[in-house]
C-alpha cells in the first residue's frame, strides 16, 4: 500500500514528465529506452530518461531532472552511460519548469517538439 509521501513524490515524477511534454511524447521523438524516477540522498524527486546513443550534440545517453522542494527550481545532468561506465557530460542547477525541453534540446540536439521554439 502506497503511503501519503509516496504518493505524491509519484506525482511530482509525472508533472516533471509532463513539463516535458509527457512520457509518450518523449518515447516517441527520441526513443526512450527507459524512464524511471526516484529518490536521492537530499528526499529530492529525479527522473532519468535513458535514450539510443545517437548522433547527439553533448553526446549523452541519459537526462537526470532533479526537483528541488526547497527552491521549487530542477538541477538537470547529461550523463553517457556506456556498460558499467557512466561519464558527466554537464551539469545545471536553477532551471524553471518552462526551460526544461529547451535545455534539452539545446544540449542534445533532439527535439521534444515538432516546431523547434526559439
Amino acid at each position: 500500500m502506497e503511503t501519503d509521501l509516496e504518493k505524491e513524490q509519484e506525482q511530482i515524477a509525472l508533472t516533471i514528465l509532463d513539463q516535458m511534454g509527457g512520457a509518450a511524447r518523449i518515447q516517441a521523438m527520441i526513443g526512450a529506452k527507459n524512464i524511471l524516477w526516484g529518490v536521492n540522498d537530499e528526499k529530492n524527486v529525479f527522473v532519468r530518461i535513458l535514450y539510443p546513443l545517437q548522433n547527439t550534440r553533448n553526446k549523452t545517453n541519459m537526462f537526470e531532472v532533479t526537483y528541488d522542494r526547497v527552491l521549487d527550481l530542477y538541477q538537470a545532468v547529461f550523463w553517457r552511460v556506456k556498460g558499467m561506465n557512466t561519464t558527466e557530460k554537464g551539469s545545471f542547477t536553477g532551471i524553471y519548469a518552462e526551460g526544461l525541453i529547451d535545455l534539452f534540446e539545446r544540449e542534445t540536439g533532439l527535439y521534444l517538439r515538432l516546431v523547434p521554439q526559439y
